[in-house]
């Protein structure tokens, strides 16, 4: 083994510290915070093989430590972080820093291992990119709840699909679905395109049913994908990583593997019999408890909800309600609205 300058140490040392703490930190994250079990071992496998690197020089580390004049030096704003991703890219960054740092060092060694630190480094940009785009999505996700609004196509004929929105938003909605099962995908994209111009002054979310072209074409906010689209591994490759994918299921497999492949939320229906889907498959209690014990996700319960049972639908526990005849039916969506958050809310 190479003897080490002692200042060349210092440098190794501090390295392989800041890289072990910034390691940990996103491992943590995604093990406690995100649950997400490949991204969680990606980082320890990671972390571990890389600090078996420095197990060769721990006595040389452990003779260079002396006092750090760096130790009280803090750069503006390093002490904020005012969300989990401001968090992430943090120390992300740290890790990648640090990474170069031993890549560049190991080199200079002749050390031939320093392809090790090039090749994490790489690995690590796409690891960021992922635990960031989960969080922000998640941020997203949230304005599903407590109330999710359905634009079903079926009721555009009392009024027109801008009008209703307009009244959904005014009623308080933050997050709306385009479906639209009847139209040819002309008429669905420019009815998105009006809706989503709307969605985006409001700071409103704005998903598509199903089409996932219709929701690239018009920069949607996500898509919504039943039992017969493509799946969601292959939705992820075409969506931008900052995209919201949805998945309805029908039993307990289904809903492990949404969450498997990536989903950031499900939808659970149908809760009681309903016009907007006529051949939908009633989804029972035990079957929506099972769901919530076994996956992370949220969830969000959907099909025959109105005023008349949405007691007993918050009975459920779930994170959201989805609905839409019950809204889009009244004479004013808007009061509909209100009603139905203000239930919610309580």
């Amino acid at each position: 083994m190479q003897k080490l300058d002692k200042k060349i140490s210092s440098i190794l040392d501090a390295n392989f510290g800041r890289l072990s703490e910034g390691l940990r930190v996103l491992e943590d994250m995604s093990r406690f915070i995100l649950r997400d079990y490949k991204i969680t071992r990606k980082l320890k496998e990671t972390r571990h093989s890389l600090l078996e690197e420095s197990k060769q020089y721990d006595l040389e580390f452990l003779n260079s430590r002396g006092e750090d004049i760096g130790a009280s030096l803090f750069a503006a704003g390093e002490g904020k972080r005012k969300n989990f991703v401001d968090l992430v890219v943090a120390n992300a960054k740290r890790a990648e820093e640090s990474l170069r740092v031993l890549e560049e060092y190991f080199k200079f060694l002749e050390n031939k291992n320093w392809r090790k630190f090039q090749d994490s480094r790489f690995l690590l940009y796409n690891i960021e990119k992922e635990i960031v785009s989960k969080f922000s999505r998640g941020e997203k996700v949230k304005k599903l709840f407590p109330l999710y609004v359905i634009l079903d196509a079926k009721y555009f004929k009392k009024k027109n699909p801008v009008e209703l929105l307009k009244e959904v938003i005014k009623g308080g909605a933050k997050a709306v679905q385009l479906r639209d099962k009847k139209n040819n995908k002309r008429k669905i994209l420019a009815t998105a395109l009006s809706l989503k111009k709307i969605c985006r002054k409001a700071s409103v979310l704005f998903l598509v049913n199903d089409y996932v072209d219709i929701a690239l074409a018009v920069d949607a906010d996500g898509v919504h994908l039943g039992d017969d689209d493509l799946p969601i591994t292959a939705v992820r490759k075409i969506l931008s990583f900052e995209k919201i994918i949805g998945r309805s299921v029908h039993s307990q497999k289904e809903a492990q593997e949404a969450e498997k492949e990536g989903a950031d939320y499900i939808s659970i229906g149908a809760l009681y019999p309903t016009a907007t889907k006529e051949d939908a498959i009633l989804a029972k209690p035990p079957l929506i408890r099972e769901i919530k014990n076994k996956i992370s996700l949220p969830i969000v319960v959907i099909g025959g909800i109105n005023e008349n049972n949405l007691q007993e639908a918050m009975k459920f526990e779930v994170d959201g309600i989805a609905i839409s005849k019950a809204i889009l039916d009244k004479a004013s969506p808007k009061t509909a609205v209100k009603k139905i958050l203000s239930n919610l809310n309580k």
